[in-house]
């Protein structure tokens, strides 16, 4: 299993620890980020990274990025919809 993946499951695991309680519905989403792959415009091509995304309901959200890149990310946030287009924006990280 690479280093991005153990990272990534100790992250959900965590987060799933600090929020899911009995009777919450928690929902886990990852996406593979890949630098050629971002829109409208493709970024590096040699940036990969792992994101996590816990949503425990009624209003609990809980994240984790791992990137490996030779610049510094300018800002995180996730999408509706799924990949390879263009979607609204759904939640800004901090």
């Amino acid at each position: 299993m690479s280093k991005l993946r153990v990272l990534c499951a100790a992250a959900v695991l965590a987060c799933s620890a600090n929020f899911a309680s009995a009777g919450e519905d928690t929902r886990v989403y990852v996406a593979h980020l890949l630098g050629g792959h971002e829109l409208p415009v493709a970024g590096d091509p040699n940036a990969f990274g792992v994101a996590t995304l816990v949503i425990t309901l009624p209003a609990q959200v809980c994240y984790s990025i791992v990137l490996r890149s030779p610049v510094a990310a300018t800002a995180a946030h996730v999408h509706a919809g799924g990949g390879g287009r263009r979607a609204a924006l759904f939640l800004p990280c901090r």
